[in-house]
């Protein structure tokens, strides 16, 4: 198991929608306007060949320190330099994030051992999973595989780092390494994630976690995650009265 952060996702696409609409329209609500324009390969190309950290090798993690307002402006220029209008724009910034995904998994898996021709599942999340240009486009160079929205493994998209979080926070109370044996997070092997701050509950958490852990010194790992859709920021904000 593996993991990084890919690149620019959603932010340079976010950006210039914010830019040609003057701030009215924060993303491409069903890749709407990314649709109705004209990609041009040259840019994408350019883009993905010259970015340094889509060429690092992993593990690596970003953000917008990386692909922020002022590297997506470059980008927009750039495409209107070349005669793009704002819909060939939008399908040539849309296809860097797209391709770029395709480059990651290429380019790197196999220095994992593993066989992108192999891969049976890709779950997304985030505003990509509701993008059907990057869908399109990520079926079309992995016919062979099924592209999946994350709901469907039971995780909420919108809350995949609120249960990421809560997996480790266990983990790290149960005194367990990480499941990933190097990530973007760690570079060293089977460490334990996170630090622990005690709160106000903090004894009550380690009766139960003693409880949970039936004396044993080791765990089994969790083969299933379940989360409680029911279970609301109210009732979560009412466990810490």
């Amino acid at each position: 198991m593996v993991d990084w952060d890919c690149g620019p996702g959603n932010m340079f696409i976010d950006n210039a929608m914010r830019y040609f609409t003057n701030g009215e329209m924060e993303y491409d609500r069903d890749g709407e306007w990314s649709s109705k324009g004209t990609v041009r390969q040259d840019i994408v190309d350019k883009f993905l060949s010259t970015n340094k950290y889509c060429n690092n090798v992993p593990p690596k993690t970003t953000g917008r320190e990386t692909f922020g307002d002022n590297e997506g402006q470059e980008l927009i220029n750039e495409c209107l330099a070349a005669g793009c209008d704002k819909y060939d724009t939008l399908a040539t910034i849309t296809r860097i994030t797209a391709q770029n995904i395709i480059k990651q998994y290429r380019t790197f898996f196999p220095r994992f051992g593993i066989s992108v021709d192999e891969i049976s599942e890709v779950y997304m999340c985030g505003g990509g999973a509701r993008n059907p240009t990057i869908i399109k486009y990520l079926r079309e160079q992995l016919p062979d595989t099924k592209i999946r929205p994350l709901d469907e493994t039971g995780v909420p998209s919108d809350a995949k780092e609120a249960v990421s979080f809560a997996q480790q926070a266990m983990e790290a109370i149960l005194g367990r390494s990480a499941l990933v044996p190097i990530n973007s997070d760690s570079l060293v092997p089977n460490t334990i994630s996170g630090k622990i701050a005690p709160g106000r509950r903090w004894r009550e958490i380690m009766r139960s976690s003693i409880r949970f852990g039936e004396g044993r010194s080791t765990l089994p790992t969790a083969k299933e995650m379940i989360v409680e859709r029911p279970y609301t920021a109210w009732k979560a904000m009412q466990a810490f009265d």
